[in-house]
């Protein structure tokens, strides 16, 4: 009876332990980006043109997503969790640089209506945020494991 429940106990100390390793993952996206909006509105106005930063940023951005989707290649458990930390952190902060730089950019381009132009910013970002993982989940339903990735 002990053995029993200290078996349990192990198996449910491994899940969390588990869950919350890929949870770091989905959070350092987060954190990247709270990093990066920091830092890019002060900082890189000294070194880039805000359209450049735009661009390099987006660029990024799909390098790192395509180098997301490569990383069901890896099979060790740690360098699979190191690279995909690494990753994500790196779409974190290309992904703020690049709402800085669009930001910047609408409020330029209509300067009377910034309170407008937060305010739709916001809201698109916001349903984005919403919408897209019930939008994937629905696609990783129908197209099964993978799905989204058969096409590269």
């Amino acid at each position: 009876m002990k053995r029993e429940k200290k078996e349990r106990e192990r198996k449910q100390e491994k899940e969390l332990s588990l869950h919350f390793q890929y949870g770091v993952v989905f959070s350092l996206v987060h954190l990247g980006a709270l990093l990066a909006t920091f830092t890019a509105g002060r900082v890189a106005p000294r070194f880039l043109k805000v359209s450049r930063m735009a661009f390099i940023s987006a660029v990024s951005l799909g390098v790192i997503t395509i180098a997301f989707g490569f990383l069901d290649y890896v099979q060790d458990k740690s360098a699979f969790l190191s690279v995909s930390y690494v990753l994500r952190l790196l779409e974190g902060l290309t992904d703020g640089a690049l709402w800085v730089s669009i930001l910047s950019t609408m409020i330029h381009l209509y300067p009377d209506h910034v309170g407008a132009v937060m305010s739709y910013s916001d809201t698109v970002y916001s349903v984005a945020e919403a919408v897209g993982p019930a939008v994937g989940g629905r696609l990783e339903i129908e197209g099964g494991s993978g799905g989204c990735k058969r096409g590269v």
